[in-house]
């Protein structure tokens, strides 16, 4: 019965020298809505080709930061006179004590005119590339669907995927 103790006693405090378990970060849901008002550049910093530079500036309410502050910027150009392409960008959302994560973000839109005006309708990738506070070593991905007014000049909708931090 002793030799069973010692044994025991011997691995428990093996265990407790090894230190503590270390869990990988838990992937999870990540999005929320976003609203920013659009402008257009020279496309400064972008690949040979490109059209134009977009901006956005804004806020939302995204998981996991609450309110945000956001920032868009990338390279965008038509292939045909109603659809297009962008990326070599970022969107950069910064939550209220200050934790930023940053996206690389591309995509493909569509240029739709109706009744009152015109559209673009977005198909938004997204991929975690950086981040400060708790979001510094963040991971991730996903995708969006915002569409832009160009009556109003603003582009609202969702963002949605997973991030692990």
């Amino acid at each position: 019965m002793k030799r069973v103790l010692a044994i025991a006693l011997g691995a428990i405090f093996s265990l407790a020298l090894a230190g503590p378990v270390v869990a990988a970060d838990p992937v999870r849901p990540f999005g929320g809505v976003v609203v920013g008002v659009d402008t257009t550049a020279p496309p400064v910093g972008c690949p040979d080709g490109t059209d134009w530079r977009y901006v956005s500036i804004g806020s939302g309410q995204i998981h996991h930061l609450g309110r945000v502050d956001l920032f868009v910027s990338h390279c965008s150009r038509l292939t045909s006179p109603t659809t297009g392409v962008f990326g070599d960008g970022t969107i950069t959302l910064t939550a209220a004590n200050g934790d930023t994560v940053v996206l690389a973000d591309w995509g493909t839109f569509e240029i739709v005119f109706g009744p009152d005006g015109g559209y673009s309708i977005i198909d938004l990738h997204w991929e975690v590339i950086g981040g400060s506070g708790r979001f510094a070593n963040a991971t991730g991905s996903g995708g969006g669907a915002p569409v832009s007014d160009f009556s109003t000049g603003m582009t609202a909708g969702p963002i949605w995927g997973e991030i692990a931090y």
